[in-house]
Formats: structure tokens, C-alpha cells, sequence
């Protein structure tokens, strides 16, 4: 067994503004496609390595994800079940955050 262990750290960090997505129709209503405005993604993570002994290593780390989307423009919708158009309607602005976390022992040979 040696007596100088290694750590290693590795991060990493983006971002991007403009992504849109679309939808078409919810809950019974028919709508058109749908255009949403555009949002902005965030990516963080950070991960360890620890060299436990020479074959031996301990890891983990951590990631985090934050979706943004605009809402759309107002629009009227069919709804079948009424036989009639409703609205104005609008899909509102979302936002998703993500969380991942892992830890492992890994063996190298």
C-alpha cells in the first residue's frame, strides 16, 4: 500500500439562452402547434476521485440541470367533447431542475 493517495476533482459548467420547444393540444383540447418562447439551460456537476490504494478508488459526485421555457402566445383551442372553440387560451412558462448524485467504489486492473 503507498503512502501518498491521489484526489482528483473535475467540474464542469454550461450554459445556453435560446432553446424553445413546442406543444400541441392538453387535457382535451385541440390546439395548433404551439411555439414556445425561448428559455436558458444551466449544467453544474462536480465529481471526486480517491485513490483508496492502488487498484482501489472511491467516487462521487454531483449534477444539477435547470430548463427554463417561455410561455406561448395566446390561441383559442377546440375541445371535441363541447363541439366548440374556448380560449383565448396560453400554455404558461415552465421551469424543470434536475439533481443527480453518485458514489461508487471502483476497481481498477
Amino acid at each position: 500500500m503507498d503512502a501518498c493517495r491521489t484526489l482528483g476533482l473535475t467540474g464542469d459548467l454550461a450554459w445556453a439562452h435560446g432553446f424553445s420547444g413546442t406543444v400541441h393540444g392538453t387535457r382535451g383540447i385541440i390546439s395548433p402547434i404551439l411555439n414556445l418562447n425561448p428559455g436558458s439551460t444551466l449544467q453544474a456537476g462536480l465529481q471526486v476521485d480517491y485513490e483508496l490504494s492502488r487498484p482501489w478508488h472511491l467516487y462521487g459526485g454531483g449534477q444539477f440541470t435547470h430548463f427554463s421555457y417561455g410561455g406561448s402566445a395566446p390561441f383559442y383551442g377546440y375541445v371535441p367533447a363541447a363541439g366548440r372553440y374556448i380560449g383565448p387560451l396560453h400554455e404558461p412558462a415552465s421551469q424543470t431542475n434536475l439533481l443527480g448524485l453518485d458514489l461508487g467504489v471502483a476497481y481498477h486492473f
